[in-house]
């Protein structure tokens, strides 16, 4: 993560000697990784200039890797701060959906892996990094519940990681990353216009429903959901004009579409 700050003092080493063309190339990546990283920040919610603050930047970090802050220390401690690196690079990845492997470049070639994560339209699951630090428990101390009745549902206690919704399953949250909210989770199912009577007496605060097959025939079942705080439901069928009345129905609600 501090990939920028070795290319900028290498940089800085090499203006006084003959090869200017090195150091202009040594600037450029250092701006190129700035940007890069400025961007996943942003994506992940956070404060994209963060990235120019010291310590701040960390912290950030942490928070996308969904680590506790105090992990910070850590990084002052010769060696261990090399393995904590490579933890929170890996559930980072993880977050924007890729693999183990690619956290390995985040953490050693984040010059070049902070930017194709960047640029290269990953999206970042806030429940894939709940899952990263612990199980998730409601506010009675229970597994995390899933919705009963559907295609792909389960009793069992899940870690809140995408590989949960299968089917028309929706995992449901309570307590939040110690929010105390309620949370639910159909992402990338196969879940239906028709299926979201069964989600209102849930009363969530927060629903993810992005890639799935809703339409604007759901807005009805929307309407009844008052509650929502933050309701994703990009890349789905619903049209332009059915977004703008979504909005107009959920005025307290963050609506990505």
């Amino acid at each position: 993560m501090n990939d920028y700050y070795e290319t900028l003092l290498f940089a800085q080493g090499t203006v006084g000697g003959t090869n200017i063309f090195v150091a202009f190339i040594c600037l450029t990546l250092c701006l190129f990784t700035l940007a890069g990283m400025s961007l996943t920040f942003a994506r992940a919610g956070k404060p994209g200039w963060g990235i120019l603050v010291p310590i701040y930047n960390t912290v950030l970090l942490l928070q996308i890797a969904g680590r506790p802050v105090w992990w910070i220390f850590l990084f002052f401690i010769p060696v261990v701060n090399v393995v904590v690196l490579i933890v929170v690079s890996v559930d980072i990845a993880r977050a924007f959906g890729k693999g183990p492997g690619f956290g390995l470049g985040l953490a050693f070639l984040g010059f070049l892996f902070f930017p194709i994560l960047a640029f290269g339209g990953a999206e970042f699951d806030r429940l894939a990094v709940a899952g990263t630090a612990h199980t998730s428990t409601n506010v009675e101390g229970q597994r995390p519940a899933i919705a009963s009745g559907q295609p792909g549902s389960t009793s069992k206690g899940i870690v809140a990681t995408k590989d949960c919704f299968a089917g028309l399953g929706v995992l449901v949250i309570r307590n939040f990353h110690g929010r105390g909210i309620n949370v639910g989770m159909g992402r990338g199912s196969a879940i239906l216009d028709k299926h979201l009577a069964a989600l209102i007496p849930l009363n969530l605060n927060e629903l993810y429903l992005s890639r799935t097959q809703l339409s604007d025939a759901s807005l009805p079942q929307f309407e009844a959901m008052v509650q929502l705080q933050v309701l994703d439901v990009s890349s789905t069928n619903l049209s332009r004009d059915g977004i703008r009345r979504l909005k107009e129905l959920l005025p307290d609600a963050k609506i990505f579409g």
